[in-house]
């Protein structure tokens, strides 16, 4: 499986994909933000705030501040790991990207809103295999389909 998306281009001539899921990007923020109680918020007003964001590495995709911001993102913390980032969040010092996939996770003081962006964020799963699939990977093929609609039913 990969992500794919903005930022996330591949190559995929001569490989088979289905599409597992695809989700929009949100935006966390703690309970005390001044945009806690909203369900939205414009991406014009995400200009000047503090970033919380992932360290790239090769265990795949991390997310930084808000691709479409017109200045340079304030970045006041990377760091790698999702309950970290998490935490920093809860405790005031930064705001964060999250995929919708992860918003199941999320702690009481967190709270996730839409980014209303005439440039929508969007991240795609998929099952990337070579065209001749067994049938063992059809069935993990199907497996995988099976808990993606799992997991969005349960969002």
């Amino acid at each position: 499986m990969i992500a794919a998306g903005a930022g996330l281009e591949y190559d995929l001539e001569d490989l088979k994909f289905d599409r597992l899921m695809r989700g929009q990007a949100h935006v966390i923020v703690s309970a005390e933000h001044r945009f806690a109680e909203r369900g939205w918020v414009n991406v014009a007003e995400l200009e000047g705030e503090r970033w919380i964001v992932g360290e790239a590495d090769r265990s795949g995709p991390q997310f930084g501040a808000w691709p479409t911001l017109t200045s340079d993102p304030n970045i006041v913390y990377t760091l790698r790991d999702w309950p970290g980032r998490f935490g920093l969040v809860a405790a005031g010092l930064g705001i964060a990207v999250i995929p919708s996939l992860l918003l199941p996770a999320l702690p009481p003081r967190v709270r996730a809103l839409r980014v209303e962006d005439p440039q929508p964020f969007r991240r795609e799963v998929l099952a990337v295999t070579r065209p001749d699939r067994t049938r063992s990977t059809q069935t993990v093929i199907a497996a995988m389909r099976e808990e993606a609609k799992r997991l969005i039913n349960s969002q």
